[in-house]
């Protein structure tokens, strides 16, 4: 078990992220915001039961979101 680190911000270079099946729980980090190239996001099949990020509205290019198999609030 483990948390997606804030640090996870800086990577805005990023376009395809797949942190599936990976145990994390606790929050996913606001940061997660910045990475305005992202294209896909996949954080199925994790633990995590807090609420999505509202930063996450920043994600314009995203097209393709897993969130399958968490419990979010």
């Amino acid at each position: 078990m483990g948390t997606i680190p804030s640090e996870i911000g800086n990577l805005q270079q990023l376009t395809h992220l797949g942190l599936d099946h990976n145990i994390f729980s606790g929050t996913f980090p606001s940061e997660i915001g910045k990475l305005r190239r992202l294209e896909m996001l996949g954080l199925s099949e994790n633990t995590s039961s807090d609420t999505i990020p509202s930063e996450m509205g920043n994600l314009q290019q995203l097209t393709n979101l897993g969130l399958d198999g968490n419990t979010f609030s």
